[in-house]
């Protein structure tokens, strides 16, 4: 950002890979591409799509919360040994979960 503000740069910003969350009852957080454009970009053949409904550790003990109440969708490319390309996931801490690393 420095260097388009400052230092007469015009190439764009990326946001591919940057995560966001929205914060909310039951949190939202993204990273990388979306089954969508996964599938426009790499080719719907090049592309696994891995779903799981979970129940988070922290309410084990609550037997007031539903068991599936959170979703977490992984985006990977076949012909990268199945590298995540793309990560969603609903449920809570989600604005820690959801970082580049």
């Amino acid at each position: 950002m420095a260097q388009r503000l400052f230092g007469g740069s015009k190439e764009l910003m990326d946001y591919d890979m940057v995560p966001t969350t929205v914060f909310s009852p039951l949190e939202y957080g993204c990273i990388g591409f979306s089954q969508e454009k996964a599938y426009s970009t790499f080719g719907k053949e090049n592309v696994t799509i891995y779903h799981a409904y979970f129940r988070p550790f922290e309410w084990v003990l609550n037997e007031n919360q539903p068991k599936d109440a959170c979703y977490i969708k992984m985006v990977c490319k076949k012909d990268e040994d199945e590298r995540v390309i793309g990560l969603h996931y609903l449920g809570p801490h989600a604005g820690d979960i959801i970082q580049v690393r």
